[in-house]
């Protein structure tokens, strides 16, 4: 893993020994298992492919893993890179649809430009399954109706608690992300008992974007996503620069340009350009005013008063 962290986002070479096994049959086909008892390391494996015959053969591959063991437990929130530090994330949570489970991931990165932007992916959870994928949405809006339009493909393989690869293809490129959580699942005390905030959060019937909200019992974070004045989805975070704890109602918004996963490296920089006030009424329900002037080359003046609901499910206090 730690390899293929360091050639993110590209693909590392296939290793020339160290063979997981190995089969061979010149007719229909075989299958090539792996019946260690204490299974596989994780990691990335490829199929080596080898012609003994003089002629050309045409061949069908297809790949599959039967997961032996029960799912991580799932830890949802802010995930990043914290090997890579190009301040750039996944919100990664769980919808209900009916009785069926709908797990969503919202990306927060830059554009070929560098200039932030966002992408979102919903799909339904197989319970017996530690891998998930959805296609990948780019996200515009008029102001009164969003347009979803598929640009790629995004997987999440969960290998721990606190641990897991996120894959994906976008706009002709692809790479992978070794990724851990950004914050502890701890909730926020009032009034001496625990409330759990933290999710993903929008105002019901408004093409407003939406807000990730981290609230723990040590510090608090939401990363607004909004529209541009093109109605390109865009995203900034807040900061609680006085200091003023994990329920601080006044914020500051924090605007991050830097480079596209991909793209070549540039430097990263950020720039306070207004203000984020929020009230909790209760665990669900709350009001939310945004006011700022987003950096050039956008100057957007975007200013919004809303009142939000949470999207995603409760997470549990521990």
């Amino acid at each position: 893993h730690d390899e293929v962290a360091d050639a993110a986002p590209g693909t590392p070479p296939a290793p020339t020994d160290g063979a997981l096994d190995e089969g061979r049959d010149a007719g229909s086909g075989f299958v090539l298992g792996h019946s260690s008892s204490s299974g596989i390391s994780a990691g990335r494996y490829y199929v080596v492919l080898d012609n003994n015959f003089a002629n050309e053969r045409r061949v069908n591959v297809m790949a599959s893993i039967k997961q032996s063991a029960a799912p991580a437990p799932v830890h949802y929130g802010l995930w990043s890179d914290h090997g890579r530090g190009i301040n750039q994330g996944f919100d990664w949570g769980v919808g209900q649809a009916g009785s069926q489970p709908i797990a969503s991931l919202v990306w927060y990165t830059y554009d070929e430009d560098g200039l932030p932007v966002f992408y979102t992916a919903n799909a339904p959870i197989d319970p017996d399954s530690a891998t998930w994928s959805s296609e990948l949405l780019r996200v515009t809006s008029n102001n009164e109706r969003d347009h979803l339009s598929t640009v790629g493909r995004v997987s999440v393989t969960e290998l721990a608690a606190d641990d897991m690869i996120i894959a994906w293809r976008l706009n002709g490129r692809h790479g992978s992300s070794r990724v851990r959580p950004d914050h502890s699942q701890a909730c926020a005390v009032v009034d001496g008992e625990s409330r759990s905030y933290s999710g993903h959060w929008y105002a019901s019937g408004l093409a407003q974007g939406g807000t990730t909200m981290i609230v723990t019992d040590a510090v608090q974070t939401q990363v607004r996503y909004y529209f541009d004045a093109l109605g390109v989805g865009r995203w900034v975070i807040t900061d609680d620069q006085a200091g003023d704890g994990p329920l601080a109602e006044q914020l500051a918004v924090v605007e991050f340009h830097g480079y596209c996963d991909g793209c070549e490296a540039r430097e990263i920089s950020s720039e306070t350009v207004g203000s984020y006030a929020r009230l909790f009424h209760d665990e669900y329900h709350a009001t939310e005013i945004v006011e700022f002037v987003s950096r050039p080359p956008l100057g957007h003046d975007y200013s919004a008063e809303v009142e939000i609901e949470r999207l995603t499910t409760r997470l549990e206090c521990p």
